[in-house]
């Protein structure tokens, strides 16, 4: 949990930083930040399955697919869970 929470807070402030830049946001922009987006929940998803925790796991892993269908980290973490 410790080695969650800084990253958790680092998604939470930079998502309230970058809030007013979203109207300006390119096509491209828009699609890296669903990447990392994406990339941030399969990591929330892995600590969580390591845990044991697969329910709220398996939540993560969903979310990521939402952010980004394509992602074989997320596919491959949920064939996994």
């Amino acid at each position: 949990m410790r080695r969650l929470l800084p990253a958790l807070l680092i998604v939470l402030l930079s998502a309230c930083a970058n809030s007013g830049q979203r109207a300006n946001e390119t096509r491209e922009e828009a699609g890296e930040r669903r990447a990392a987006a994406a990339r941030t929940n399969v990591s929330l998803a892995s600590g969580y399955f390591n845990q044991g925790n697969t329910e709220v796991a398996l939540e993560k892993v969903q979310r990521a697919l939402e952010f980004d269908s394509s992602s074989p980290e997320a596919h491959t973490l949920a064939g996994i869970i």
